[in-house]
């Protein structure tokens, strides 16, 4: 493995890059095969595993990458040298494709270690096909149940964080290093998301610095408008992504105790009516918390919609 500090070649204006695994669809070649047993057992392959290079660069638009940063691109790099081609779809797991501090844990997470359980499970010389014939229309979005909007019972909380939230029924949950993360579904097949984390600065002003271009990157912005989580200010930026298939509401709320506090609802562009009211009531039970002050927790009161 090689750190370079220095930025990487930016293969899009929209992309950034801060490591590679080299060669890593031709790494994987059968040398030779060896039949054991009569001819009714299964095979045996003599399997080389080679990757030429791997490299995390140690520098983004902002400067150097802290020592953690670089310990978590390198973790990251060295799971595709391990045999992960594809990335995670969820948040929560280190194989997200994901830049910067939103991936969102430095370790494996347990689903992380599931994928390679399963990927080294896979018998040698497999071929996956496509799940639909090419050309193929995708099909319609997801829209929620009919009715009102259904809650689970029990809030999810993240106390390292002083996060409380409940979500809608029938949805995942789970935590990322800056907070929570909650689907529609299971991690490989969800359309609709919450993602809600803190962050160490004092203002919005100081957060934007640093995030606000990563959080905007790819989306079309409809408006920016002020928002407010109980007595906290905040900005809300609505937004859609270049391909007009998700809506994004993301808000930004200082919350006076030196963190700031970032919410993204994604939702399907096709159904963003019926998701509006299902990601309100979800917000409406948000409780926010300094983990380290005593007393009581702040009372959010809910968002504003």
């Amino acid at each position: 493995m090689r750190v370079r500090a220095e930025r990487a070649p930016e293969p899009a204006p929209d992309i950034v890059v801060l490591g590679t695994a080299a060669a890593l669809r031709g790494a994987c070649r059968v040398r030779d095969e060896a039949a054991q047993g009569d001819m009714a057992a299964p095979r045996r392959f003599d399997v080389r595993f080679d990757l030429d290079e791997v490299v995390v660069y140690a520098a983004d638009e902002y400067g150097l990458l802290t020592p953690g940063q670089v310990g978590r691109v390198a973790l990251h790099e060295i799971g595709h040298a391990l045999g992960m081609l594809g990335h995670s779809p969820m948040p929560g797991d280190r194989m997200f494709a994901a830049y910067r501090d939103r991936s969102a844990v430095a370790s494996l997470s347990t689903l992380d270690i599931q994928s390679f359980v399963s990927l080294y499970r896979v018998p040698v010389g497999t071929v996956f096909g496509p799940a639909a014939p090419p050309g193929a229309r995708p099909p319609p979005a997801r829209t929620p149940p009919p009715g009102p909007p259904r809650l689970q019972l029990a809030p999810q909380v993240d106390a390292r964080r002083g996060l409380s939230l409940r979500v809608a029924q029938g949805w995942s949950a789970v935590e990322s290093e800056h907070g929570i993360f909650a689907a529609n579904g299971p991690v490989w097949d969800y359309d609709a998301s919450l993602e809600l984390a803190v962050w160490p600065h004092a203002s919005l002003a100081e957060f934007d610095r640093r995030y606000g271009a990563a959080f905007r990157r790819g989306l079309w912005l409809r408006r920016r408008e002020p928002t407010h989580l109980g007595a906290h200010t905040g900005e809300r930026l609505l937004a859609e992504d270049a391909a007009g298939a998700s809506a994004y509401d993301v808000r930004f709320f200082e919350l006076g105790d030196g963190r700031v506090l970032s919410v993204v609802s994604r939702y399907p562009l096709q159904a963003e009516r019926e998701w509006a009211p299902w990601f309100a009531a979800m917000l409406a039970t948000l409780d926010v918390r300094d983990p380290d002050a005593p007393g009581p927790r702040l009372d959010t009161g809910g968002t504003e919609q």
